[in-house]
């Protein structure tokens, strides 16, 4: 087995597919992903995410460039026992019961029937679906149909998840619960990559970032490196009595730090970075009541949109 807890899992090389309308999904693709990592996949609709995670999957044929897995996991004879896999679109065995849908896939793993069953009890648990365990697939709601989807997935303890939207059509309280448990997956050392377009969740639990767009890799750093790098600018919410003058804001605007001034009541200011606000705070107590003040640094979501924007200038 793997001792090295951040020894590569997957190489990718110079991977790409192309459609039957001779247009390129993705082209180029070179990266490694290694262990004990949760990986966002983000990028705008049609960058590439869903063909990316299907040719890593090997659901798709690449036109170029090659896949790799670790073979210390990956035993040839059951190549996805340490995988597991949920798509975008649905994949269900529809004339069999949610239990017996979750229950096919510890099987196939190779796990015992026992095992199996306690196993599928538990993962269904995972999802909010242990009451409707005897029921129909097809009586479900879409959303408890992708959880169906999602205990599939998980039920076998995979180290390697590739999961496309797995929280769509999830609640909130959903989604947490299950990025959580990829994140705890992960930091035992698994692999596990989330394409989603919820980036205020993603931004809880990630580890690092791969920005596709069209096609191509523009970013994949560690999530820290990507925020401060996209988006090096905070927010000040302050909340006062009084009036600000239109003319005023030029006393703010002046401060070393201050980038604009957004908003005037309540008032908002984009600072750089790390801005000390004293200077700040001072100029406005000379002008106004202060009652409180918010600072919010950026997350993912606001680095996605900055270098989204930047994108669309050039």
């Amino acid at each position: 087995m793997v001792t090295n807890l951040y020894e590569n899992v997957i190489e990718v090389s110079q991977l790409g597919v192309q459609y039957d309308n001779k247009v390129w999904g993705i082209e180029d693709i070179n990266v490694t992903f290694k262990k004990g990592k949760l990986i966002a996949l983000v990028g705008a609709n049609g960058a590439g995410k869903s063909t990316f995670l299907n040719a890593l999957c090997g659901l798709m044929k690449p036109t170029t460039g090659d896949v790799f897995f670790n073979k210390d996991l990956i035993n040839r004879n059951t190549p996805f026992h340490n995988i597991g896999w949920s798509k975008q679109t649905h994949a269900i065995d529809w004339y069999v019961n949610v239990f017996d849908n979750v229950v096919v896939s510890a099987r196939l793993a190779g796990k015992s029937r026992k095992t199996s069953k306690i196993d599928t009890l538990a993962a269904l648990d995972l999802v909010g679906l242990l009451e409707y365990k005897d029921r129909d697939v097809d009586a479900l709601s879409g959303g408890q149909q992708q959880r169906v989807q999602i205990a599939r997935a998980l039920v076998h303890h995979p180290d390697i998840m590739i999961l496309d939207e797995p929280t769509t059509g999830l609640d909130a309280e959903s989604s947490e619960k299950l990025l959580s448990h990829l994140k705890e997956k992960a930091n035992k050392g698994g692999l596990v990559i989330v394409s989603s377009h919820d980036l205020n969740l993603l931004d809880s639990y990630c580890d690092s970032v791969l920005l596709l767009k069209q096609g191509s890799i523009v970013a994949y750093e560690p999530i820290t490196k990507f925020i401060s790098r996209y988006r090096d600018k905070e927010i000040l919410t302050i909340e006062y009595e009084g009036e600000l003058a239109e003319l005023e804001k030029f006393k703010l605007e002046a401060i070393e730090g201050v980038v604009t001034i957004n908003d005037l009541k309540p008032l908002v200011i984009e600072i750089k970075r790390n801005t000390p606000i004293g200077q700040i705070i001072n100029t406005l107590d000379s002008l106004v009541f202060v009652i409180d003040i918010n600072r919010t640094s950026p997350g993912l979501r606001e680095a996605y949109l900055e270098v989204a924007r930047a994108r669309e200038e050039v």
